[in-house]
């Protein structure tokens, strides 16, 4: 939005199934939004609005605001849990989301997990080497743990199990990306991603596979108001990304 920095989500008002993004109290500035736990092919709908006009938006609607929607088979139940300052998914029409390690849940019961800690790096690049294509890559290591003792109790993932894995949190995670923009009326993009290995319970004796995952988009511009384009989405199939 023009004429605003927009710094990491500062004055852009953000909500995912009307659960507000944005955190009022950050290190980055007020209003710090992180969407990097959005999955892309869960969202059906994004509705875009510029200025501070709309009184169903909130306190960070200065620039504008982004509501996404999910498809209403992952549609999950979204809530707020103070203690640990995370967000939650439930269980909700047949599907099972785990997310916010911290947190641990039942049916219909939520409940402050235990304290974790996580150290890791990430490295990010961009290059240019012709006007019309853009090459970015991401790459993250983490090493995540649960910071108290474990007496497997009930409220494991499975009980019974004890350790200090945290579910759900990959040891690794890479993006790769080629963009080709204004090649004539052409344009589109070839997208990788790389999910490492998760312990999907405490101890670590369950792990998932890697899954890696393959994007593309291939796009004309019919004239400068219209474009059409076809997005493949997994693009050779990979089923462990199912």
């Amino acid at each position: 939005m023009r004429g605003f920095n927009l710094d990491h989500g500062t004055d852009i008002d953000i909500t995912l199934e009307d659960m507000p993004v944005n955190m009022r109290t950050h290190g980055h500035g007020q209003g710090y939004a992180d969407l990097n736990f959005i999955i892309p092919e869960l969202i059906s709908t994004l509705h875009y609005s510029k200025g501070p006009y709309f009184p169903d938006l909130r306190d960070f609607d200065t620039a504008g605001g982004y509501r996404s929607i999910m498809w209403t088979f992952f549609r999950t139940t979204w809530r707020w849990s103070p203690p640990a300052r995370s967000a939650i998914i439930e269980e909700s029409r047949g599907c099972r989301v785990r997310w916010a390690p911290a947190i641990c849940w039942q049916r219909r019961n939520t409940t402050p997990g235990r304290p974790s800690q996580r150290k890791g790096i990430e490295l990010t690049a961009s290059y240019k080497p012709l006007p019309w294509l853009r090459l970015d890559g991401d790459f993250a290591a983490t090493h995540a743990r649960f910071a108290n003792g474990d007496d497997g109790a009930a409220a494991d993932t499975e009980p019974g199990h004890p350790g200090n894995y945290i579910p759900g949190a990959a040891n690794m995670i890479a993006s790769a990306s080629a963009t080709v923009e204004d090649l004539g009326p052409w344009f589109g993009a070839l997208r990788f991603r790389y999910f490492g290995r998760r312990p999907l319970i405490e101890d670590n004796s369950v792990i998932s596979k890697p899954t890696t995952l393959v994007d593309l988009r291939i796009g004309y511009r019919l004239s400068e108001q219209a474009r059409l384009w076809l997005d493949i989405l997994n693009l050779f199939n990979n089923t462990g990304a199912r």
